[in-house]
């Protein structure tokens, strides 16, 4: 089953995370050898997202420490219309493919701007 964690992303900022994939039992999963990929989108049956999150595994050890992340800068984000979607997180190897994380995607209001 995959992780609840809803994700708070303000317009126009950067926004990390970083979450340890679990399996149903609660034991940290090996990512080594797996892809990720992760999208945002209004509605489950968009066939397009208004976000890819390019989920990422961690370098080096964190791969077996199940660590991944999604990161997004700046001007990743400024594009962005404010609202509230959906997204999951997917670990994936040729046919096999496993949920990880998913919940709501939140764009918030940018409040101070650059002159």
């Amino acid at each position: 089953m995959a992780t609840e964690y809803d994700l708070n992303i303000t317009k126009g900022s950067s926004f990390s995370v970083e979450v340890t994939a679990q399996d149903e039992d609660g034991n940290t999963l090996n990512l080594s050898g797996y892809s990720l990929r992760g999208y945002a989108k209004f509605r489950y049956s968009d066939t397009g997202h208004f976000l890819n999150l390019n989920p990422t595994g961690f370098l080096g050890d964190s791969h077996v420490s199940g660590k991944l992340g999604i990161n997004l800068d700046a001007t990743g984000t400024t594009g962005l219309n404010v609202t509230q979607g959906r997204y999951d997180v997917e670990l994936y190897s040729g046919n096999y493919v496993k949920k990880l994380l998913k919940g709501f995607a939140n764009v918030l209001p940018e409040i101070t701007t650059a002159d």
